[in-house]
């Protein structure tokens, strides 16, 4: 009888990873895509900070910078560049 019972509670719990496991796919893969975007762009900022290094030129690596980065791309670099020009 307890056998019984066991194995449909777990064929309920299988059933229900099943469903929300379809169901949670699709955000899951939205944030590991900015995660990634997030560290291609620190990745970059640390970089450049590093060749600019001689010339005594940096560039803030926080979360923000690194987003903008990885989100936007060249154009969204050079606009933290044309800022930090601006700013100093």
């Amino acid at each position: 009888m307890y056998q019984l019972l066991i194995l449909a509670a777990v064929m309920l719990v299988g059933l229900f990873i099943i469903y929300t496991g379809k169901n949670l796919y699709k955000p899951l893969e939205i944030i590991t895509k900015i995660f990634v975007q997030v560290a291609i762009g620190a990745v970059c900022i640390i970089l450049f900070n590093t060749i600019a290094s001689p010339i005594d030129f940096k560039l803030a690596l926080n979360p923000v910078t690194a987003a903008i980065t990885g989100y936007l791309g060249v154009p969204g670099f050079i606009a933290l560049l044309v800022i930090r020009l601006v700013i100093a």
